[in-house]
Formats: C-alpha cells, structure tokens, sequence
C-alpha cells in the first residue's frame, strides 16, 4: 500500500466533501483511514473570501 494518496483518491475525497459524507465514509471509499482523509483535507483545503 503505498504510502501517499493517488490523484484518484483526492478525487474522491473531493467528491465525497461534495457530497456532505463523513471522513469515515470517505474513507472506506478509498481504503484508508478517517485520520488520513481529515489530515489530507485539512492540510489542502483553504477557505475563498467573497465579497
């Protein structure tokens, strides 16, 4: 298993937020853990003002 995540499953994740599904759904998708989903979206999320 490798130990970084494919363009894939960011797609997923991506869709899966889309989607309003929890870290732990998303990760069963993907086969990794929540912990991982959560890190990986915290670590390239940012917020865009508006207005």
């Amino acid at each position: 298993m490798s130990k970084f995540l494919t363009y894939e499953e960011r797609l997923m994740i991506a869709q899966g937020l889309k989607e309003h599904k929890s870290f732990g759904a998303i990760g069963t998708l993907i086969g990794k853990d929540r912990t991982t989903v959560a890190k990986e979206i915290k670590r390239h999320s940012f917020e865009k003002k508006s207005g």
